[in-house]
């Protein structure tokens, strides 16, 4: 595993893609999209911007989970940032993460990307504590994080985050790069 002290550009990480081709995720009755195609665009967006920044990053796309996890065993990133977009409540809105509980540096991470989103309200983080939380955060060998973009069954939520797309990869990024960069 790299060495995750901060401000060490040679730390690695992986950008994974919520869900896959067959398993979309959440799912827009309104605007008939899956959270799949959205989960891609953001991470690929993302990775461009880190790309250009000198950061090594991968990106795991429309790959089963049980399969993410063998090549986060094999290739020991540092971190690894698994891009998803909600869908339950259509009265909820916001940004939030998920990290396991004791991962001191996902933690971190996640304040750090909190901290540089503005364009949404922040939910409160989600400390997983068991299997049942999360299957990747909670097997994952490195520290693991979720981010949770925005509503896609919220109209004016998702429409804010993809009216300034841009900016909210870039926010995203930002937050991402100030904490590799600390």
């Amino acid at each position: 595993m790299g060495n995750n002290t901060p401000g060490n550009k040679n730390r690695s990480l992986i950008l994974s893609v919520g869900h896959t081709l067959l398993k979309n995720g959440a799912y827009s009755e309104e605007l008939k999209i899956s959270e799949f195609g959205v989960n891609f665009l953001v991470a690929n967006t993302i990775h461009g911007i880190l790309t250009e920044n000198q950061i090594n990053v991968s990106m795991l796309s429309n790959i089963r989970i049980y399969d993410k996890l063998r090549v986060i065993e094999q290739d020991k990133p540092n971190f690894v940032i698994e891009v998803h977009h909600n869908a339950f409540n259509k009265k909820c809105t916001g940004f939030l993460f998920m990290y396991k509980k004791g991962d001191k540096e996902g933690k971190e991470l996640g304040e750090s990307i909190c901290g540089h989103v503005k364009y949404t309200n922040i939910r409160p983080c989600i400390e997983v504590v068991d299997i049942k939380g999360n299957y990747l955060i909670w097997n994952s060998p490195v520290s693991t994080i979720i981010i949770e973009c925005s509503f896609i069954d919220n109209m004016p939520d998702f429409s804010n985050e993809i009216t300034h797309f841009e900016a909210v990869t870039k926010q995203l990024a930002d937050g991402i790069l100030a904490y590799l960069n600390a």
